[in-house]
């Protein structure tokens, strides 16, 4: 009897010390409870090939399957999991070959109900030079989620509650005022006071502008008088406005669906991507930034960067779109330091909700840091002239680019026509004002003061700041 207790005493001792053991390794490629699941293991990573692995998620009492796939062209071996939206990147060679975990990076696609939406970014041990192909098309370009805006407590907003918006008419004999807008605009430009009463409206005209510029921008007049296009104007001065007073610039016929508030906490500038079927289907790329609708703190440095390089080009160019989303893309990677060969890198960890596509190693709360939303917050409806477009490049696919063919699993899984969710702050109508059609259209004028009671403006006489109240 006492042979047997002792017996029964050593095997308990040695099954209580082999969990402890298996749970202290395991935690060591655990990421934070709060971004996936802190718990999931991989029970059996052995090959390359068929071999099925388990993961076990003891906090939310679940088990799934997952296959492991090669991806030929990297090298890398990546596993997914549709069930939970978890992709893994087993790093080196892809042979089919008994691996070690040391090398295992488990990434999620943030669709799993426990994920918290106001967490700070999570850096693995491990940084990966994952490239987009070695995701699942099924995945996208972003996580699929629907959670409200990352945020932080506090009573004091890091990016001022100003909203900017721009119509520029160069002065001429009719009697229209300059504090005017087209009566196409006015619906949209009502829902800002509406969810924002407590914010101020500046709004920005010919005059105004270039008096702002003569005051405090003088290097950039040149820019400004000798283009030929009005929306290059309006393109300089949204840059411009944001960098001297901060806030929010939005295109005149962007729809505000709810509160702003909470968008102004946490991060000091964050930048809007265009729908990626607009970057796929127009650039043939993973992404563009949009400039149509900006958030950001006066003075911070992308924006005096975005301000230098104008003021160094020697004229203003020709077109519509010299200082556009394209340029504004192409900023934001010379600020953030990512290279052309990092074009198609992505970075699963970088935060949550964010696209996957890789945004340089500067921390996104830094003060000089750049948030990149989620497209379902703020521009998230493809652009409507696409829509016979992309129906035709994926009805076949076999010459269609990796980027188009991502694009197209997209749209099968979406839809090319998508509402705005419970979290949408932002629609944009695109109603590309500034092209040739509509630039011939005859437009009835609305008084300033007969769209919003209570507006700011830059006197073109005085330079001081002036408000107006119906």
């Amino acid at each position: 009897m006492v042979r047997t207790r002792r017996l029964l005493s050593i095997i308990i001792c040695c099954i209580a010390l082999l969990w402890g053991l298996e749970y202290i390794i395991g935690s060591k490629y655990r990421t934070d409870v709060t971004v996936q699941h802190s718990t999931a293991r991989v029970h059996t990573i052995e090959n390359t090939g068929s071999k099925t692995n388990t993961i076990t998620d003891r906090e939310h009492d679940t088990k799934v399957k997952e296959k492991i796939a090669l991806n030929r062209k990297t090298k890398n071996v990546v596993q997914s999991n549709a069930l939970i939206n978890v992709t893994k990147l087993i790093s080196g060679k892809g042979k089919n070959s008994k691996r070690s975990t040391q090398n295992i990076i488990i990434a999620t696609n943030y669709t799993t109900k426990h994920l918290k939406s106001n967490i700070d970014a999570v850096k693995p041990v491990f940084r990966s030079k994952m490239i987009l192909d070695d995701i699942p098309l099924e995945m996208g370009f972003q996580p699929d989620l629907e959670v409200e805006f990352p945020t932080a407590e506090s009573d004091t907003p890091r990016i001022p509650h100003n909203v900017h918006q721009i119509w520029i008419r160069v002065s001429d004999s009719s009697s229209t005022s300059d504090m005017a807008v087209p009566d196409m605009f006015v619906k949209y430009m009502e829902t800002f006071p509406k969810f924002n009463p407590d914010w101020t409206f500046y709004f920005w005209t010919y005059n105004t502008s270039r008096k702002l510029l003569q005051d405090r921008h003088p290097d950039l007049l040149h820019f400004f008088d000798n283009t030929t296009e009005t929306v290059v104007r309006a393109d300089l001065m949204r840059y411009v406005v944001l960098y001297e007073f901060g806030g929010l610039y939005a295109d005149l016929d962007t729809t505000c669906l709810r509160p702003l508030d909470i968008v102004t906490k946490k991060y000091t500038c964050i930048l809007v991507l265009a729908p990626f079927e607009n970057a796929a289907m127009m650039l043939n790329g993973p992404y563009q930034i949009c400039n149509g609708e900006i958030f950001c703190r006066a003075r911070h440095p992308f924006l005096r960067y975005v301000l230098n390089t104008i003021a160094n080009k020697a004229d203003a160019g020709k077109g519509a779109f010299v200082i556009g989303p394209s340029f504004f893309t192409g900023q934001y990677r010379l600020y953030n330091n990512i290279s052309k060969e990092d074009a198609y890198r992505i970075d699963i960890f970088a935060d949550t909700g964010t696209p996957y596509f890789y945004k340089g190693e500067r921390p996104v709360t830094d003060e000089d840091g750049i948030y990149i939303a989620n497209t379902r917050y703020f521009l998230d409806q493809p652009h409507p002239t696409l829509r016979g477009g992309i129906k035709k490049r994926c009805s076949n696919q076999t010459n269609e680019s990796s980027v188009r063919k991502r694009m197209c699993a997209v749209v099968e899984k979406r839809g090319f026509d998508r509402g705005p969710g419970n979290f949408t702050f932002l629609t944009h109508a695109y109603s590309f004002s500034f092209s040739a059609t509509a630039q011939k259209q005859n437009r009835t004028y609305i008084p300033l003061k007969n769209v919003i009671s209570k507006y700011t403006y830059y006197d073109s006489q005085t330079g001081s700041i002036k408000t107006v109240m119906r």
